[in-house]
């Protein structure tokens, strides 16, 4: 049979989709005594088996609606089940796998599709089944390797799913949409993009009929031409279908297979996919000759880049590099980015360290810089020079990348080779990293990850979870004179300079850019070259956009890449109506300077713009109302499939109750949005979690409703416990805003009840202890103002509070957060007469207590009373010698008062910690003052103390913090000393004062004197102790 030319081009290109009816069965194998079952069929077989034969003139509706009543929904579809069980495709169905297609979609039930790909010989993709939300579609859709093949009436093997139940009828569709809805959104996203053929369904099949009309009502014109194939279709029937441009090929399944057999060759087939190869670049670093698996060939391909080579060479635009548009590897390998001497830095320490010279197995570095300061193109420096120049492993993490333990393991132990895994974009990938590094550390991996982030992302999404994990963060600066000179020449030799620039000397280009300082390079560079402010010129960019619905979708795409997110062009389309391929062809021009199109296949295209912080200017300039930005939420919203990662994000962006309250004045805006997302997303944990969190941080918020949202929201995701920690901030917020005492204190019963809870199943944080503080604190300031209470009372409050502080700071000894509650804590005793008798009463009872003594005695220190703060702990430890608590009060105090040698200090602070707890300000403070004892076997301790504090799990910037200086930092002693060793980035100087190599890194001098040391070298310093040893601060040169 001859078919259209039109739909065999389209099956070359693999831009066909099949939908299958029942129909499809025709041709397959049935076991003896079973048989073709179609929709009357299936009806019959209901009656007869579970109905006693009668209904047979009824509606398949009915006749299921009768039989689950009378034995249960699971029994009637096991029964189906059982009529597909055996079925067997036939020879043509396996020859389905040999065309690539761009998704295969099914009404039915029976695992006839699956079989045939599993049985078939030469299949050119591999199926996966997709039957509910929860499967994994974009995994199944992202690339070539697979083919998705969507259940959208649910699947044999998932009979006992009770929430995606078998749809047997059209009407079940409302009430079973809620756990397939994203199935259908991908439907209608093919279905606008690709060409559409129906198999197995009649005119009559109320099946297809419903499927099409959604079609044709999600579907905006302009869709590709369909196809029925429908053997001994007569003329009224085409004539019908016709009107709905759908043609009806009169054929079986089996006469379409072979037709299009004869008429696409084998190579054309293969043409159209995008085969992963077989071998990789990544073989020669294997220490042994083997072929790497699928699935790793598939994370280099899609996840990271491995840097190798010419692997990495891409076109560009110069110009818009300029324009701060990033282009992945292609300003890098053209040599157009300025080396930052912070680059070279991180190079010298991080990158070119020897093995044997590394503290550690597992390293994690990030690069800090404000928004648009070039992190990302100077990560992407890094990596491509630690792999062309120093020859390391060096994965480059791609967006939207799903990277594991288990594929960086796998690597690992192919090569035997320390992985340099580069990774932008922190905040977004928090939780992967967070797995990795863990996982990393209880292994024998060699593995490096260098990120980058800004600091408010940092400090507002990075920091509790990932600082225990850092060896050391660079801030990456402004530009400094060099690096201007450098830029300044890569703008003229490339014709860049701009309309400001051009007519300027290079010393008066120089000095632009000079005065551009405190600017970060984003803006330097379009306010510099263009000679406007950096605002004003996004905005004159944006009005020059021809067509306007040009600007519609640029405007678009700023909304959610100024997120930080790219934008899936499947979205686009489901927004405007715009196929890949209409974009490149009426839109690509206009939009090429300010769009950038990222991804390796046409099913894996997104969209971004030049840069996140332009994103934010046009979004904040073109969407200048709430009513303006209202519409274009819900607008997303409503096209939005968090099946895809991507849209994921977006989404979770989108309706964060922090950004919208930010964004919109009128919290009604913000309740419809949330409507909307209701409406199309679902009551989705996240969502519900979102929408308790608004109304606990808008004013006058309904926080009943938020109990009730929260309490939903953790029915949905138990194992959540960010929801978990919501409900914890509620019941605190109705606490504080309760008049009676007995109210609050019901609250914060609630609140302390979950946090404790979530302290038991996975452990204590910062955030849960600072909460559990707060609580206590909270509750201490209604029992000081009710005078009617007894001293006894305000005694139990203070040593709960110090009791819950004091093993805070055993388990997070670097955190800050204790110092603003310490503070708080003691104002609250200070200005409350009350609070210190009760605490002598106390004491007076029982002075063992070493929660109430180190209370006590630190109100005497504020008080100026050392004798007495002294007498206190004195007291109490002549009855708890042992007690680690108090001995490290009677260290401090005699720290703070300036009292007692240098011996005696080191005695308490050694009694204060037991080897190898996370104690480390007794050890610190035991090392510092054991260093300068004349008994060998203290300082012999005092060295190992130190060499322990090196390998503490606390930030960088922890470990190198000068605590103390030698002979006190009200009376500095300068210390003569000599080099004996200087390498790239750090030097030691011997002294005779002490036993210890003093460190000085490069950073601590300027350029002048770092380059005048020479071995043998005399300077003075004062010596400064931090957890990682003696430093120099204040060298000057003899």
């Amino acid at each position: 049979m001859d078919l259209d030319p039109y739909l065999i081009d389209e099956i070359k290109h693999g831009k066909v989709a099949l939908l299958f009816g029942s129909g499809a069965l025709y041709g397959a194998k049935f076991p003896d005594g079973k048989g073709l079952i179609l929709g009357d069929d299936l009806k019959l077989e209901i009656c007869e088996q579970f109905l006693g034969g009668e209904y047979r003139e009824e509606t398949l509706q009915f006749v299921s609606e009768l039989a689950i009543n009378k034995c249960g929904l699971f029994k009637l579809q096991d029964f189906i089940a059982e009529k597909f069980d055996g079925v067997e495709p036939g020879e043509f169905h396996k020859k389905i796998a040999q065309f690539k297609w761009r998704a295969l979609f099914s009404t039915n039930y029976d695992l006839l599709i699956e079989d045939s790909y599993r049985l078939a010989t030469d299949s050119l993709q591999k199926c996966r089944s997709i039957v509910s939300n929860n499967d994994p579609l974009d995994e199944a859709s992202r690339t070539d390797e697979f083919v998705p093949l969507v259940k959208l009436h649910g699947c044999v093997t998932r009979r006992r799913d009770m929430a995606i139940p078998l749809i047997l009828t059209i009407d079940q569709y409302n009430d079973c949409l809620a756990n397939r809805d994203r199935l259908f959104k991908f439907l209608y996203q093919v279905a606008y993009e690709n060409t559409m053929v129906f198999v197995g369904h009649s005119l009559k099949d109320p099946n297809i009929r419903h499927v099409i009309s959604l079609i044709d009502k999600e579907v905006k014109e302009g869709r590709p031409r369909y196809y029925l194939i429908k053997p001994g279709a007569r003329q009224p029937e085409i004539e019908l279908w016709q009107s709905r441009r759908i043609t009806v090929l009169d054929c079986g399944l089996e006469d379409f297979i072979n037709a299009i057999e004869s008429s696409v060759s084998t190579k054309e087939r293969r043409l159209s996919l995008a085969l992963p190869p077989r071998s990789h670049p990544i073989q020669s670093k294997f220490t042994r000759n083997v072929e790497p698996n699928a699935e790793l060939i598939s994370f280099l391909s899609n996840d990271v880049d491995y840097v190798a080579g010419s692997n990495i060479n891409q076109e560009g635009d110069v110009r818009a590099f300029y324009s701060g548009a990033g282009q992945e590897w292609f300003p890098v390998t053209n040599c157009l980015d300025v080396r930052r001497t912070l680059g070279k830095k991180i190079y010298s320490e991080v990158i070119r360290v020897a093995e044997s010279e590394r503290e550690s197995g597992v390293e994690f570095y990030v690069v800090k810089g404000e928004a648009g300061s070039g992190k990302s193109v100077l990560l992407r420096r890094l990596c491509h020079d630690s792999a062309l120049e120093a020859g390391l492993l060096c994965l480059y993490a791609r967006p939207l990348a799903n990277i594991t333990f288990e594929k960086l393991e796998f690597i690992y132990q192919l090569t035997k080779e320390r992985i340099f895994l580069f990774w932008d974009n922190t905040a977004a990938n928090v939780v992967p990293m967070a797995k990795i590094l863990r996982a990393a550390r209880k292994s024998e991996i060699l593995l490096t990850i260098i990120t980058c982030e800004r600091y408010t992302e940092w400090n507002g999404k990075c920091e509790e979870v990932l600082d225990s994990y850092l060896t050391r963060n660079y801030l990456l600066p402004y530009l400094g004179p060099m690096e201007i000179e450098e830029l300044v020449g890569l703008l003229d030799r490339h014709n860049c300079l701009g309309p400001a620039l051009e007519p300027l000397t290079h010393q008066e280009r120089l000095g632009k850019f000079e005065q551009s300082y405190g600017r970060q390079l984003l803006v330097a560079l379009h306010e510099v070259t263009m000679g406007a402010s950096f605002e004003d010129i996004i905005q004159n960019e944006y009005d020059a956009l021809q067509p306007d619905q040009a600007k519609l979708l640029y405007r678009t795409v700023c909304v959610l890449n100024r997120l930080r997110i790219p934008v899936r062009a499947g979205l686009i389309s489901r927004v405007f109506g715009i196929t890949f391929e209409k974009f490149q062809k009426d839109f690509f021009r206009p939009l090429q300077k300010v769009v950038l199109t990222y991804g390796s296949t046409d099913t894996d295209v997104h969209y971004m713009a030049r840069h996140s912080e332009i994103a934010e200017i046009v979004f904040q300039r073109c969407f200048d109302t709430d009513i303006d930005r209202y519409h274009e939420y819900v607008r997303l919203i409503e096209a939005l499939n968090i099946s895809f990662e991507s849209d994921r994000r977006s989404y979770r962006q989108l309706i964060k109750a922090r950004n919208l309250v930010d964004i919109f004045s009128d919290y009604q805006d913000v309740r419809r949005i949330y409507e909307k997302a209701l409406e199309e997303i679902g009551r989705d944990s996240y969502l519900l979690q979102q929408m308790a969190n608004f109304e606990r941080i808008r004013d006058s918020g309904n926080l009943s409703e938020a109990v009730s949202l929260l309490k939903e929201a953790a029915h949905a995701a138990p194992h959540d416990q960010s929801i978990l920690h919501s409900q914890a901030l509620v019941w605190r917020k109705r606490a504080e805003l309760a008049e009676e005492i007995a109210v609050r204190e019901q609250f914060r019963r609630e609140a302390r009840g979950i946090l404790n809870s979530l302290a038991s199943s996975g452990g204590h944080t910062p955030h849960i202890d600072s909460g559990l503080i707060e609580i206590a604190l909270d509750n201490l300031s209604d029992i000081l103002t009710d005078s009617d209470l007894p001293e006894k009372t305000i005694d139990e409050a203070i040593r709960d509070i110090e009791k819950v502080v004091s093993e805070s700071q055993k388990r997070f000894p670097t955190e800050d957060y204790l110092l603003s509650l310490e503070a708080r804590f003691a104002a609250m005793l200070r200005d409350e007469p009350r609070a210190t008798r009760a605490l002598q009463a106390a004491f007076s009872k029982d002075s063992r207590d070493p929660f109430i003594a180190i209370r006590l005695s630190r109100i005497h220190l504020d008080n100026k009373d050392y004798q007495q703060a002294e007498l206190v702990l004195k007291t109490s430890l002549d009855q708890r010698r042992g007690d680690k608590r108090l001995n490290f009060a009677y260290g401090e105090l005699l720290r703070k008062t300036v009292s007692g040698s240098s011996d005696r200090k080191a005695y308490y602070y050694q009694r204060a910690f037991a080897p190898g707890d996370q104690n480390y300000q007794a050890q610190f403070w035991f090392a510092r003052f054991a260093l300068e004892s004349t008994d060998t076997k203290l300082l012999e301790k005092s060295i190992s103390a130190f060499s322990s504090l090196r390998r503490a799990r606390v930030s960088h910037e922890m470990r190198i913090k000068v605590r103390d200086i030698f002979g006190e930092y009200e009376n500095p002693k300068r210390i003569r000393g000599s080099l004996v060793r200087k390498a790239a980035t750090y030097a030691l100087f011997r002294i005779a004062e002490l036993p210890l190599n003093v460190f000085l890194h490069e950073n601590n001098v300027v350029d002048d004197v770092w380059e005048l040391l020479e071995m043998g070298e005399q300077a003075t310093f004062e010596v400064g102790y931090s957890y990682s040893g003696l430093v120099c601060v204040n060298l000057e040169l003899v």
